[in-house]
């Protein structure tokens, strides 16, 4: 898969956080190095059609960069399931079937991200601290 650029400019800035912190990056998700990504996506990819049977419960087109260590993540989605729109971010539950679209692109969210660091106090960041009101977002899904 190739890697679209706005992905491989923030993975230039940082490949993801040490393998060794599990402190929350954004949305209750650890940021994950690229090669953590490739390879989650790849052992999600061999699932389909066996362990995932239902239609995009897990989308051969999704990146997970952010993961919350239960299985859980926030996904680049390359293609734009749901939507048509590409290179929007997705919410890939394991054990639920909701896929919400939460940005309609990564540049989006980082910016909403960086506002709430800027405008926050440090009591305002845990683990559990979410980037919301992004316009538009999020937007909906339910596989079935």
């Amino acid at each position: 898969m190739e890697i679209p650029t706005d992905l491989r400019i923030l993975y230039k800035w940082k490949n993801g956080q040490n393998m060794n912190c599990y402190d929350s990056f954004v949305n209750n998700s650890m940021f994950i190095p690229l090669n953590q990504a490739l390879f989650d996506a790849s052992e999600l990819n061999m699932m389909i059609g066996t362990d995932f049977e239902i239609e995009n419960w897990w989308n051969k087109n999704w990146i997970p960069i952010f993961q919350n260590g239960g299985g859980d993540s926030i996904c680049y989605d390359v293609k734009g399931i749901f939507t048509g729109q590409k290179n929007q971010l997705i919410e890939f539950w394991h054990a639920d079937n909701d896929r919400n679209i939460i940005s309609g692109s990564l540049e989006s969210f980082l910016t909403k991200l960086i506002d709430f660091d800027e405008t926050k106090d440090n009591i305002d960041f845990d683990e559990f601290f979410r980037i919301r009101n992004i316009d538009g977002y999020p937007k909906r899904f339910i596989v079935e």
